[in-house]
């Protein structure tokens, strides 16, 4: 019995031997073909990529965002721009010359930032002068469900159609500001006006004045620039027509005073 029991036993440890060695045999064997394919492959050129790998524009992409997000200045008062609203602003750029792109990018991107992002995005528009897109997020910003009329948005975009010489823009959205139930303040038509007559654009700004005129009593202040912008561009006429308007409604003459190069401050 002891002899058979010891039999048993050597089997059993052969069997185990003879296995572990098969195993380890096919193990070094897949390992080293799978070392000889590598080899081969870097032989070659080629590199295993994971499957989750960014591509080399993906990488490039996030590496200018990146360094553009934090070289820059803020875009919004008091806050940085998010890499959301950035990303945006260049998608919209790079596709503004194609119809679909654009509005592919305004229903699925632009719809989707947050409050504050998206205003980001729009004054950095209009930063960058690129009122046909700035316009377009505008409209987006007056669709949200947490819009409401505020004059700073509009003025904004008002002086940026002002400094782009967009006279027929400016006045549909000046309409607009007064059917949404903001009064055309005397600051920001001012400020529309000052930006018409920096481009030589005499008749608009003559426009926009006689409108503040006609909602409400114009201040000294809106009647000096006018005057003065109006005699740097050589316009004498209206010059002495705006004069006598002002001596008539103040009861006093009109003083000239020193200004640097007839800029604005």
């Amino acid at each position: 019995m002891a002899i058979s029991r010891s039999r048993n036993k050597l089997v059993r440890l052969a069997l185990i031997t003879l296995h572990y060695k098969s195993f380890s045999s096919t193990t070094l064997r897949d390992l080293g073909n799978h070392r000889e394919e590598d080899e081969d492959d870097e032989k070659v050129g080629f590199v295993r990529i994971p499957e989750t790998a960014k591509t080399r524009a993906e990488i490039e992409e996030e590496r200018r965002v990146n360094w553009f997000y934090l070289q820059r200045s803020p875009l919004w008062k008091g806050r940085a721009g998010s890499k959301e609203a950035l990303l945006v602003v260049r998608e919209l750029k790079r596709a503004k010359k194609d119809p679909w792109k654009l509005h592919v990018i305004l229903s699925t991107k632009v719809d989707r930032l947050l409050k504050l992002d998206l205003i980001a995005a729009l004054n950095e528009l209009q930063r960058l002068e690129e009122v046909d897109l700035a316009l377009m997020v505008f409209v987006v910003v007056r669709r949200e469900p947490w819009y409401k009329p505020e004059a700073y948005l509009f003025r904004d975009m008002l002086n940026c159609l002002g400094r782009n010489k967009r006279a027929a823009q400016s006045r549909i959205l000046l309409n607009d500001c007064k059917r949404e139930g903001i009064k055309p303040s005397s600051s920001l038509c001012t400020e529309l006006m000052v930006a018409f007559l920096k481009h030589g654009m005499v008749c608009e700004a003559i426009e926009v004045f006689e409108e503040v005129k006609a909602v409400d009593a114009c201040d000294k202040l809106i009647f000096r620039i006018l005057m003065r912008e109006l005699l740097r561009l050589g316009r004498d006429d209206l010059w002495s027509k705006y004069r006598n308007e002002y001596e008539e409604a103040y009861g006093a003459e009109y003083e000239e005073y020193q200004f640097d190069g007839g800029a604005l401050k």
